[in-house]
C-alpha cells in the first residue's frame, strides 16, 4: 500500500484553491498523522508499564502475588500503575477516535467543499456529513469509498462507542483478567461490559479492539490521502495548460 504524499496534497490544494485554502487545512493535515503517533505512543506506554510492573517480575513471583498484593505499599504501587495504564489506554482510544473527523476536515478543505454554494456549518463538519456531501458528486467516489471504510470497521466503531461513553459517562471499567481463556499470556487488560444508546456491549480485551481499530484508521488515512491526490490531480490538469 503506497504511503500518502502529504506534501503533494498541499501542493495540489494550493494549485487548485489557492494559498488561503492551505491555511485552512494545515492544522488538519498535521494533526491526522500526529494523532496516530500519539495513539501509538500511549499504547506503548501502557504496555511498558505492565511490562515493568508484571512481566519483568514473573521470573521471581507468580501472577497472583503481583496482582493481588497484601502489603499496603505494594497495593498502592499496583494501583498507581493501573491508573497510568488506564490513562494511556483512554488517550490511545481518544486519539484513534479523533481520526475520523480530522480526516473529514481534510477532505472538506482539500476539495473546497467549504467554498461551495451550500457549505456545512463549522460545527457540522464531521465524517458522516462529509460522506453525504461526497456522495452527491460522482467524481469524488474514490475519496468517499476510502473515508467511508473507516465507519465500516467494527473495531473502529467499538472504539468510537467506548470513547463517547467515556466522554459523557466515564470509561468502562478497565481491569486485569488473570489467566484469560484463549491466551498464552498470564493476564490481559480488559474493559468491562457497558450499555450505550440502548445497546449492551460485553467485556473485551482492550488490545484486540484497539490494535485493529488503529490499523483501520491508518489505512483510511492513507487511502483517503491517495484518493484526494488522484482527484485533485484531475481537477488541476486544466490549470496546468493555462
Amino acid at each position: 500500500m503506497p504511503r500518502w504524499d502529504i506534501a503533494e496534497t498541499r501542493r495540489l490544494i494550493e494549485l487548485r484553491h489557492g494559498s488561503e485554502q492551505i491555511r485552512r487545512a494545515r492544522h488538519c493535515l498535521r494533526s491526522v498523522t500526529e494523532r496516530l503517533r500519539h495513539a501509538r505512543y500511549h499504547f506503548q506506554e501502557a504496555r511498558n508499564l505492565l511490562k515493568s510492573h508484571i512481566d519483568d517480575r514473573l521470573d521471581t513471583k507468580n501472577i497472583y502475588t503481583l496482582t493481588w498484593p497484601t502489603a499496603p505499599e505494594e497495593w498502592s504501587t499496583l494501583d498507581n500503575c493501573m491508573m497510568k495504564v488506564e490513562a494511556n489506554l483512554i488517550a490511545c482510544a481518544q486519539g484513534i477516535h479523533s481520526i475520523a473527523d480530522t480526516l473529514a476536515h481534510i477532505v472538506y478543505f482539500a476539495l473546497g467543499l467549504d467554498r461551495s454554494l451550500g457549505p456545512l456549518k463549522e460545527r457540522d463538519v464531521n465524517i458522516s456529513k462529509v460522506i453525504n456531501v461526497l456522495k452527491q458528486t460522482p467524481a469524488y467516489s474514490e475519496v468517499e469509498r476510502a473515508i467511508a471504510s473507516l465507519l465500516e470497521d467494527s473495531s473502529f466503531a467499538l472504539v468510537t462507542i467506548m470513547t463517547n461513553h467515556a466522554k459523557h459517562r466515564g470509561f468502562p471499567e478497565s481491569r486485569l483478567s488473570i489467566d484469560p481463556p484463549d491466551q498464552e499470556a498470564p493476564y490481559a487488560m480488559e474493559f468491562g461490559a457497558f450499555a450505550y444508546n440502548k445497546i449492551e456491549h460485553s467485556e473485551h480485551e482492550i488490545e484486540k479492539v484497539i490494535a485493529p481499530a488503529y490499523k483501520a484508521a491508518d489505512r483510511a488515512v492513507i487511502d483517503t490521502g491517495n484518493a484526494l491526490n488522484l482527484v485533485l490531480s484531475r481537477e488541476c490538469a486544466p490549470h496546468l495548460f493555462h
